[in-house]
């Protein structure tokens, strides 16, 4: 039991940042799509990606 919960805590920031970066590809891909170059540019260096 303590090793599920143990490999439940390790996962769970792991599928977090999957989440998050997800969420960031999806405001990245809405400006480019509409042609907002700057935009875009803004944001990622504000991301430090």
């Amino acid at each position: 039991m303590q090793l599920k919960m143990a490999v439940v805590q390790i996962k769970l920031p792991r599928n977090k940042k999957h989440a998050v970066v997800k969420q960031m590809r999806g405001d990245i891909a809405l400006p480019l799509q509409s042609g907002h170059d700057i935009r875009v540019e803004h944001g990622l260096e504000q991301r430090k990606f």
